[in-house]
């Protein structure tokens, strides 16, 4: 006979019952981004490198190298790295591509993190779901089954199951890359309490852990053993409000996370190398996406381009348009221009076309910069120089700052040249 769990009291109040299940990206999205675009690094040390050669994403085998340092510090350490530019849309795609799996499973997923790649999701009334029982029910289960399926799919993930969304984030970032770790109430009581305070999952900041250790208190257990007002009296509202939550007393519900409206077109292709091969399929895409936005009277502002290589390499390109696209030539402009960004340098075996931020038509499209607008402007440009240069009165006017009239504008004849 099972015996029911009782709920934890990590601090004075009881934890509402969970499980909540934390999963994050891991290793860091930008380095598995690096990955799909060049899968031969998998097994090299590589770092993400931002602005000033700082550190941004390290991959499991740059050993001795953190996140922050700068590239001469992290070749000190290690000296054969590998150094790439950050790929922020495919790190973005791989996120979107986590919260629409975790939605099949789960009606509550929280965008918690999308720096770090970390959501969470409620799993209460999953457990009949996946086999269990709902009073011995921790998620481990489910968070198994995401993983499994995030992996097969070639998403790297770790994942942490916890009475509240609090505990099972950091549960899971003491989990290593591909595995899942679920505690029971009482087992979460006693791993947080022995969580030392500078452990970045709490995310407490360096002054703050000073000034706590400063006084002996360096594990949670000591934490919580503080007052609400002489922590924030001492620390601030922010570390106030972690105590809270490590406490028990502040349990905010998850923020429910509703999937964007996208229109996405797929298609598989014979190995094909040919850059006027792809063009064409890509000709053949756009209609079908402008046959599906007209019939819905929408636009669409964003597109994004996924070309799988052979080798299972992708190249990802993304562009944002104002007024949003929905007649056929800007989209297949927009379509070939974010083509001619990749480097088809192997055989195609799959094109995606993903079409989001839909809204509606704001304008009527007939063409960006066709034949016959270029050919109005070339006319009319011709004629207002004739026009200056036989008369030496320009019809062009421009506005330009000056401090000694009324409202420090002057309008001017504008130079043609």
């Amino acid at each position: 006979m099972a015996v029911r769990r009782r709920p934890s009291r990590i601090g004075h109040q009881a934890i509402p019952r969970g499980p909540y299940v934390a999963v994050q990206l891991a290793p860091d999205a930008l380095v598995q981004a690096a990955w799909h675009a060049q899968p031969e690094t998998r097994t090299t040390p590589l770092v993400v490198a931002g602005d000033k050669s700082v550190m941004r994403a390290v991959s499991p085998d740059a050993v001795g190298v953190r996140p922050g340092q700068t590239l001469a510090q992290a070749r000190l350490v290690c000296s054969d790295l590998l150094v790439v530019p950050p790929d922020t849309v495919a790190a973005r795609l791989l996120y979107d591509d986590l919260l629409r799996t975790l939605s099949t499973v789960s009606p509550v997923v929280e965008e918690t993190d999308p720096a770090q790649g970390l959501a969470i999701l409620d799993a209460r009334g999953c457990a009949a779901l996946w086999g269990c029982r709902e009073d011995v029910w921790t998620g481990d289960a489910l968070a198994r089954g995401v993983c499994a399926t995030l992996t097969a799919h070639g998403i790297g993930v770790r994942a942490g199951c916890g009475p509240s969304p609090l505990v099972a984030r950091l549960v899971c970032a003491q989990a290593q890359p591909g595995a899942v770790i679920a505690l029971v109430p009482a087992e979460a009581e006693t791993c947080i309490r022995r969580l030392a305070l500078d452990d970045p999952a709490l995310g407490l900041t360096t002054p703050v852990v000073s000034a706590l250790q400063d006084v002996g208190v360096r594990v949670v257990a000591n934490f919580l053993r503080l007052s609400y007002a002489a922590v924030v009296e001492r620390c601030g509202p922010e570390a106030g409000t972690l105590h809270r939550q490590l406490a028990g007393l502040d349990i905010r519900p998850l923020r429910r996370w509703t999937a964007p409206l996208a229109l996405v077109l797929h298609r598989t292709v014979d190995d094909c190398a040919s850059a006027l091969v792809v063009d064409a399929i890509l000709s053949e895409m756009c209609a079908d996406l402008q046959a599906r936005l007209a019939t819905a009277g929408q636009a669409v502002a964003t597109i994004t381009l996924r070309m799988t290589l052979d080798g299972d390499r992708q190249q990802i390109q993304q562009s944002r348009h104002w007024p949003a696209l929905h007649t056929l030539v800007p989209l297949r402009q927009a379509a070939l221009a974010l083509r001619a960004r990749c480097s088809i340098d192997a055989a195609v075996t799959a094109i995606e076309i993903r079409a989001t931020d839909v809204q509606s038509p704001a304008a009527r499209q007939e063409g960006l910069w066709t034949a016959a607008s270029d050919r109005k402007r070339e006319r009319l440009t011709g004629i207002l120089t004739a026009y200056a240069r036989t008369t030496g009165t320009p019809l062009q006017k421009r506005w330009r700052r000056d401090a000694l009239t009324l409202d420090g504008w002057i309008c001017e004849d504008a130079s043609i040249s």
